[in-house]
């Protein structure tokens, strides 16, 4: 059903961060940095704990060439130092960036990166450890070597992680063959990426160069590939591959007007493995203006080969929405949550004679459902006040789920004058933002609780708060991030 958020009478009334039928949330914040801080430039949050945490940087310093930092911060998120890291390099090219994991012990970095060497025609995939106590790398290993004939087709890599840090998967596709199905390689690593097994499989589609996929690995080391096949035609076929090293099995997920649009893969307290998200009705060749619309909520026992789930939404909240991805999925009580925000990025040339560009993000509402117990479908809309935010700060849109209890809130940044029940809003008080601790209820009331006293936001909106950026210490504490037009702040926040 649709529901509006619920402001307790109090709170307006008294219009101060009531702790009356609201949860306690505070914030300590470290002193503010200046927003082009060498190292700091998109930092994300790692390896934290009790002590502190790490951030890591990938700094473009050309049109093809990054720079990648780590930085140190203490157990307060004040800062400590920062340090440049050299990824390989190959005959005379250098490597880039792919993606960084954390070890399961929670003391190393392992950074991935990608190099495509013209001169040989390689495609090369490239670990570096990065070893938190001694702050040093400590290893340079050549995980994948695709040979090529020429870089357009080069073949492509994709990696993973499991959800308790102790496996990796590692699925290369080789080069398209004119006329004959596509090849893949599949490696499992172990937490400290000793091989466990590597073995090659022959798909049974033609292959092809685009690939709209997704990987995921269990905690046992099962793989799970999500791929969509004849993407740019009317009706795809989207399928999972269950992957383990003695075979390979497909399942078909897709049917005549029923299109699994965007999802993700988890894996429940039975080691059942599901995949759920949104579908279309219309997949259309090609995109329509504005994107393809959501029509409701799937879910796909994959454990089972079987749909469990689908549901358009509720009649009452009439809506298709477009742009609408898929934060994240959980279980809670043995129920299937789905949180998803509905954001977009448009791209302007700065000048015509430039390769620059300005972006501009817009992000809501948040759209919040649950498959609950009887297998109905409850979706209700966290209408937070529309962000619009152009390039870096479109890092402060969105906002980040959190369980506490039991229980699921969204962390994320309101309106101060709706929240505070203006009717007429003028000046600065348009932009004001107040951060928001809102809870989802048993019943799927959103309720909102603003936060005015976080320290950040308000009329000034020196920084405001970047919800995605929140790194989880304990069950009750956190590392968060805040940023503005001039500076940026790490601080800790704690629930009660």
């Amino acid at each position: 059903m649709f529901l509006k958020k619920i402001f307790p009478s109090i709170l307006l009334l008294l219009g101060v961060n009531s702790k009356i039928n609201a949860q306690e949330v505070s914030f300590k914040w470290a002193q503010l940095k200046d927003i082009q801080h060498e190292g700091l430039l998109n930092p994300k949050i790692v390896l934290a704990n009790e002590n502190g945490f790490y951030t890591y940087s990938n700094q473009s310093k050309s049109l093809f060439s990054y720079d990648l930092y780590i930085s140190k911060f203490d157990e307060n998120a004040a800062f400590l130092k920062t340090e440049k890291i050299s990824l390989p390099q190959r005959v005379k090219n250098e490597a880039t960036l792919k993606t960084v994991f954390e070890s399961k012990d929670n003391k190393s970095l392992f950074l991935i990166s990608e190099l495509f060497s013209n001169k040989e025609n390689l495609n090369l995939l490239y670990l570096q450890k990065y070893n938190a106590t001694t702050e040093k790398l400590e290893a340079e290993i050549e995980l994948n070597k695709i040979a090529f004939e020429k870089l357009s087709n080069s073949g492509s890599v994709l990696i993973c992680q499991s959800e308790d840090n102790s496996k990796f998967a590692v699925i290369t596709h080789y080069p398209q063959i004119k006329d004959s199905n596509e090849k893949i390689k599949t490696i499992v690593y172990d937490e400290q990426f000793k091989k466990l097994w590597e073995k090659e499989y022959s798909l049974s589609h033609p292959s092809e160069k685009g690939y709209n996929e997704q990987l995921f690995i269990t905690n046992e080391g099962e793989i799970i590939l999500a791929k969509v096949i004849d993407e740019y035609k009317k009706d795809p076929k989207i399928f999972v591959f269950k992957i383990n090293e003695s075979e390979i099995k497909e399942i078909k997920i897709s049917e005549l007007e029923f299109y699994p649009l965007t999802y993700k893969i988890i894996q429940d307290e039975k080691k059942e493995i599901h995949i759920s998200g949104y579908f279309t009705d219309n997949w259309k060749p090609t995109i329509s203006v504005g994107g393809r619309k959501a029509k409701g909520v799937f879910s796909f026992n994959i454990s089972q080969s079987k749909l469990t789930h689908k549901s358009n939404w509720d009649e009452k909240i009439k809506n298709d929405f477009i742009n609408l991805s898929l934060l994240d999925i959980t279980f809670i009580n043995n129920e299937l949550h789905l949180i998803g925000d509905v954001n977009s990025k448009k791209e302007v040339k700065t000048t015509t004679t430039s390769f620059e560009s300005n972006f501009i993000y817009n992000s809501g509402p948040g759209v919040i459902s649950k498959i609950n117990s009887n297998n109905q479908l409850i979706t209700s809309i966290f209408d937070y006040d529309e962000m619009k935010f152009n390039n870096r700060n479109g890092n402060v849109i969105s906002f980040k789920p959190i369980q506490f209890k039991n229980e699921l809130f969204l962390l994320g940044n309101d309106s101060e004058a709706i929240l505070k029940g203006k009717k007429l809003v003028v000046g600065n008080e348009i932009y004001s933002k107040t951060v928001v601790f809102n809870k989802f209820d048993s019943k799927t009331n959103i309720i909102a609780n603003p936060l005015w006293e976080s320290g950040i936001g308000g009329k000034q909106n020196v920084t405001i708060l970047a919800p995605t950026y929140t790194k989880k210490i304990n069950a009750s504490k956190y590392y968060v991030y805040a940023l503005g037009n001039e500076y940026q702040c790490f601080g800790v926040m704690n629930i009660k």
